[in-house]
């Protein structure tokens, strides 16, 4: 308050104008800071999901190429059909059980014909493959835009559950091929796809 005779420049006025600028600036700092929460909620759509299971079982296909040996009695390879369970063991790493079963077919050879003349034939193989594999997610437990690339690397056992073939019967005993159990090894990539949570192809 001033008096009429009071010019503006006064002590009175200088003072009350200098309480002023202080009181604006804390009424600033307070509009500021008490803003709409959603600002500072608001959440940037990660591309990364956390995968919610930590056991998987299912349908598998992988193919596989067996050594036919030094002389072509093997087993030609193709895609194994089959079932498998997984376990989470810690971080990306997990254990998967398999087991498979590949039609497929070997050439028949005769040892005792001459070279380049060994091949009598083709017999039908039933492969059946029993494997443990340690899988490695290059993207830990989760997804990257619903994918898990993946490594892995295992072993087990395979044989041929098929009868003994007549075509074998051409042939000396001791020169029929017999597939019975062998090591099988595994190892490759290959990658998950998950359209819904806790599905995955």
């Amino acid at each position: 308050m001033h008096t009429r005779g009071e010019s503006r420049g006064s002590p009175a006025v200088w003072q009350s104008r200098r309480f002023l600028l202080p009181t604006l600036v804390l009424a600033g700092s307070l509009a500021l800071g008490t803003g709409p929460a959603h600002l500072s909620a608001q959440r940037i759509p990660s591309a990364y999901r956390f995968i919610e299971t930590a056991q998987e079982a299912g349908a598998a296909m992988f193919t596989v190429e067996p050594r036919a040996g030094i002389f072509g009695f093997g087993p030609k390879g193709g895609r194994i059909m089959g079932s498998y369970y997984q376990i989470r063991v810690g971080g990306p790493f997990s254990l998967q059980g398999n087991l498979g079963y590949l039609p497929t077919t070997r050439d028949v050879i005769d040892p005792r014909r001459v070279e380049g003349d060994r091949k009598i034939g083709e017999a039908d193989v039933t492969m059946g493959t029993a494997d443990v594999r340690l899988q490695f997610t290059l993207t830990g437990p989760r997804t990257w835009y619903r994918l898990a690339p993946h490594l892995f690397a295992g072993g087990g056992i395979a044989m041929d559950l098929a009868p003994e073939q007549d075509i074998d019967m051409v042939l000396e005993e001791d020169d029929r091929f017999s597939f019975g159990p062998s090591f099988l090894g595994s190892f490759g990539a290959g990658i998950k796809l998950f359209p819904v949570d806790r599905i995955s192809v």
